[in-house]
């Protein structure tokens, strides 16, 4: 074989690795994304055993952090730096699913017949109105799952608040995997449900209540 035919050959040969090479990186890749939802708690705490109460509770607002008001989980690193993970995404809005879960969680624990999202009608007799306010809800580096909330009930035909209280809970996840650490949340959001049905439980129906009633 000639010179000039070797170096034609070996010109195929770095062409033709360098084509494979390209074919390689753009093929399609599989999408490393992963999608999670807070789930409620499934235990009503006995509440199937009591007479439903007849009072209407008004849930919200629900107030969440801009830091967290996002697709991706965060990460609390440190007192000062938070991580947000590119591929372990909520799968809908965070505040709408904590909002639905909070509904659901307090709808089984207090045996209530009847809870309204904010802002509801003015026609609805609310008697007691329960607004959150979330501080903190991530996992750590330690592998916890931390939430931190400030919750109050408020009478709104008073406008008299009759509970003003900050809550924290951690529960440690069962392993590192995102599905984990969400599960861990979904129990921290199980614990204050079950402060606030405690402390809702001890408080009369409202006597006489009007036949309207709006939300602050």
């Amino acid at each position: 074989m000639s010179q000039r035919s070797s170096r034609d050959a070996a010109t195929v040969l770095v062409v033709g690795a360098w084509l494979c090479g390209c074919s390689s990186v753009l093929a399609p890749q599989p999408d490393p994304s992963r999608f999670y939802t807070l789930s409620p708690v499934v235990d009503g705490g006995g509440s199937q055993q009591r007479e439903p109460r007849t009072v209407i509770y008004g849930l919200g607002p629900i107030e969440l952090p801009e830091y967290l008001d996002r697709n991706e989980l965060a990460e609390r690193l440190s007192s000062a730096e938070v991580r947000y993970s590119p591929t372990d995404l909520w799968a809908e809005p965070l505040k709408t699913n904590l909002t639905r879960v909070l509904l659901q969680n307090l709808s089984s624990l207090l045996g209530a017949d009847r809870i309204v999202l904010y802002p509801w009608p003015r026609t609805v007799a609310v008697g007691y109105q329960i607004a959150v306010g979330i501080l903190r809800f991530e996992r750590t580096a330690a592998g916890e799952a931390q939430l931190q909330a400030r919750w109050t009930i408020r009478d709104p035909s008073s406008g008299a608040y009759l509970a003003l209280e900050e809550s924290n809970f951690a529960h440690p996840a069962s392993s590192p995997k995102a599905a984990d650490a969400v599960d861990a949340l979904s129990a921290d959001l199980g614990d204050l449900c079950r402060e606030i049905a405690a402390r809702l439980e001890k408080l009369p129906p409202p006597e006489q209540p009007p036949s309207a009633r709006k939300g602050a």
